[in-house]
């Protein structure tokens, strides 16, 4: 009952062999023709139609469609095909913020830049100028606004990728209710 349907002639079976091992055997039996009329066409169902199953689910990283283990991008193709205004509507904006989520790579850059910032700060103070130690504040202060933009970064590529999945999540609920 859960296998795939077949619809064949009656005239094509031989046999028909059930999961309990039962048999039923068939013998053809020709007709003539009639002039005036076709012969029927007798069909033997062998298991009710299944319907399709459409429904999109999360499995974490993943989405599940059609038995299927998918990616995001998979499943934005299939939302996308409904021409769904408010589904594309949800999928440009998790498309959107899948770019805001590599912020969090300027976190290196910035960390590098701070450690030359306090390298700076602490050879200006070491070093005497004109018989006064020179003020390497200006060093520190920049050194302290890389270190505190470096810690912000990882920060707002969490907010972006919490932004990217809620987005596809709503379009996914939406295509359930409408396409499932």
């Amino acid at each position: 009952m859960d296998g795939p349907n077949y619809t064949i002639k009656k005239s094509e079976v031989n046999t028909i062999r059930y999961s309990n091992g039962v048999r039923d055997h068939f013998e053809v039996q020709e007709r003539e023709p009639d002039a005036y009329f076709a012969p029927p066409q007798q069909q033997v169902y062998l298991s009710q139609p299944q319907q399709e199953d459409n429904e999109i689910t999360t499995r974490g990283p993943y989405y599940k469609y059609h038995h299927s283990l998918v990616k995001e991008p998979e499943v934005h193709d299939i939302l996308l095909k409904t021409k769904d205004p408010k589904i594309m509507e949800y999928i440009a904006k998790s498309k959107k913020a899948k770019g805001g989520q590599y912020v969090g790579f300027l976190a290196f850059p910035l960390v590098a830049l701070g450690g030359y910032f306090i390298y700076q700060g602490v050879t200006t103070s070491t070093t005497r100028v004109n018989g006064a130690y020179g003020d390497g504040s200006s060093q520190f202060i920049g050194a302290g606004v890389c270190a505190g933009l470096a810690i912000c970064c990882p920060i707002v590529s969490g907010v972006f990728h919490h932004v990217r999945i809620s987005n596809t999540k709503a379009a996914v609920k939406i295509y359930n209710e409408k396409y499932k």
